[in-house]
């Protein structure tokens, strides 16, 4: 599971890429800063604000009301219509404990 950016990028402070291919066990999509992401439901969750290949999620920007949320790439199961739909309804996002990003798995000394 990783993640191919191209060459395209927001102009500015931040070097965002506008694209990038998600590659996840259930295909390889083309996805875009800002594309909506919603439940298999199709109620919005948020949109998408950072593919993070080498810890396998995505951040998911959310509502001024809610916490950003850590999507594992596991749980998304397609794009379609322009949007990343997930493996979940909307409602049980805020019971997936993705609300902080996951530890690194490392060995101890």
């Amino acid at each position: 599971m990783d993640t191919t950016g191209d060459d395209t990028t927001l102009t500015g402070t931040l070097d965002i890429p506008i694209s990038a291919v998600l590659r996840t066990e259930r295909g390889v999509f083309q996805v875009s800063h800002g594309m909506d992401v919603v439940g298999m439901d199709a109620v919005t969750v948020g949109q998408l604000r950072e593919v993070r290949a080498a810890e396998g999620d995505i951040l998911v920007h959310r509502s001024l009301l809610q916490r950003a949320v850590y999507v594992p790439f596991d749980a998304i199961k397609d794009v379609r219509d322009g949007a990343i739909v997930l493996t979940i309804t909307a409602d049980h996002v805020d019971h997936m404990g993705w609300s902080h990003p996951p530890l690194l798995d490392l060995p101890f000394p």
